[in-house]
Order: C-alpha cells, then sequence, then structure tokens
C-alpha cells in the first residue's frame, strides 16, 4: 500500500483570513461574542502583477510577500483581464509592464480599470515609450531595485507618488 499525500497551496492572504475566521469560530463556541461585523484580520493589500518577461513576477513575489502583500502575476494580459473578472475580493494595485506583445500595458489598465475601478495603477518599461506623462499613471523603471519596488508599491497604496521610482520621461508628481 503506498502512502499518498494531500498539498493545499493557499495564498498568504486566504490563510490568515482563514485562521482569523477560526479563531472567531472557537470564540463563539466557547461563548465569547464576537461582531458579526468584526474585520477577519488585518486587510491585505493585493498585487496584480502582469508583465511578458517571466522572471519579473516571481521577482516582485520575492520582493513584496515578505512585505505582507499577497500577489499575483502572469505574463498573458488576457489572464490578467481573466484574473481582474473572476477573482474575488479586491485587487488594490496593477503592476504592469508598458510594452508587451499581446496588449500595451496602458490599454490593459485601462481594461482593468473599467472592471476594478478603485484599483491603482503602476506602468513599469524598460524602454523609453512615448505618450507615457499623459497616462496619469505611477511610473517604475526596470531594471528596479528591492527598495525601489517597496517604495512605489507603498506609496502607490497611500495615494501619492513616490520620489526616486520614476524614470527620466515619467510623468511628474
Amino acid at each position: 500500500m503506498e502512502a499518498g499525500a494531500l498539498v493545499f497551496e493557499l495564498e498568504r492572504s486566504a490563510l490568515s483570513v482563514t485562521c482569523d475566521m477560526l479563531d472567531q469560530w472557537i470564540a463563539r463556541a466557547n461563548g465569547n461574542e464576537v461582531p458579526e461585523d468584526a474585520p477577519a484580520g488585518p486587510q491585505v493589500a493585493t498585487i496584480l502583477i502582469v508583465d511578458d518577461q517571466p522572471e519579473v513576477g516571481p521577482l516582485a513575489e520575492d520582493i513584496l510577500e515578505p512585505e505582507g502583500y499577497a500577489v499575483v502575476h502572469t505574463t498573458d494580459p488576457m489572464e490578467a483581464i481573466r484574473v481582474a473578472r473572476t477573482r474575488p475580493g479586491d485587487i488594490d494595485v496593477l503592476l504592469v509592464d508598458i510594452v508587451m506583445p499581446l496588449m500595451d500595458g496602458r490599454e490593459l489598465a485601462q481594461r482593468i480599470l473599467a472592471l476594478r475601478p478603485k484599483v491603482k495603477v503602476i506602468l513599469m518599461s524598460g524602454y523609453e515609450v512615448s505618450g507615457i506623462k499623459g497616462a496619469g499613471f505611477a511610473f517604475l523603471q526596470k531594471p528596479f531595485g528591492i527598495e525601489t519596488l517597496r517604495r512605489i508599491v507603498a506609496d502607490t497604496l497611500r495615494g501619492y507618488p513616490s520620489k526616486g521610482a520614476r524614470g527620466p520621461f515619467a510623468p511628474p508628481a
């Protein structure tokens, strides 16, 4: 007889929400009152990364997850649209490459904003791109450093542009 294993892979945010829900259920079972509108724990910002370079998403995930963010990444703009349509919960930030073969990052940002108007957008590129000043989004020059990525994501979530994350052709702050 062979032994088998069942492995569940959960995003960090899903796991923490589940643990918080279990704590609430245990508190109720022990007779403690838990308000029905009690939050399920700290809200974790979700970052959707779309870049046609397959190494960018995992690299950004390795940088952002230890900061407490839930990260979803894809190399396919159409998959990103599917995620925006079907993923439960919020997507707080879209970090998107401008130059991709299937769809320009600015067009993808507009499509995702049509589905999720509250999402904040950070465009990124390693190339000079015309028309970036009129886009009205934060900009991250590739290649980027660890602290630069952390700072621009945190600043974008707080609602203001990050100094030092912009390239020479980025929109003014």
